[in-house]
């Protein structure tokens, strides 16, 4: 069996972490242990959202936007509602809600012939809840 040494200023992450953590200083398994044992994934939602889409898109067909829906998703907990015309990801994005309720409320646009307005005007009408709509 072959033993690789893994140091922490080795993994992917440090690049994130390198402004803020001497990374020299910091032995893998504690690193490992961090995340295994103290990190509580309620305090950090938009991890959890990415992390939830991603897996719950195995269940689903691939398709050319799956790269970028987990990173919207993860990006949408300020938003009131997550407007989508891909079915998949509506049904992801439901099945995410029910784990992590600050995620917003998931609106399906029906892929309108000629006019996007129409098109999310009609999702945003379908939502659950009533949304205000500010105006600039």
């Amino acid at each position: 069996m072959l033993v690789r040494s893994v140091r922490v200023h080795d993994l992917p992450v440090a690049d994130y972490l390198g402004g803020y953590l001497d990374r020299r200083a910091i032995e893998i398994d504690d690193f490992a242990a961090f995340w295994l044992k103290d990190a509580r994934p309620e305090a950090m939602p938009r991890s959890f959202v990415h992390f939830a889409v991603v897996l719950c898109q195995l269940d689903h067909k691939v398709e050319r936007g799956n790269l970028l829906d987990a990173d919207h998703a993860s990006a949408s907990l300020d938003a009131d509602v997550f407007v989508a015309e891909d079915k998949s990801l509506d049904a992801v994005l439901r099945a995410v809600k029910r784990l992590e309720a600050r995620l917003p409320e998931p609106c399906l646009a029906a892929r309108a012939e000629g006019s996007a307005v129409i098109a999310v005007s009609a999702a945003l009408d379908s939502a659950a809840r009533p949304l205000s709509i500010r105006r600039m």
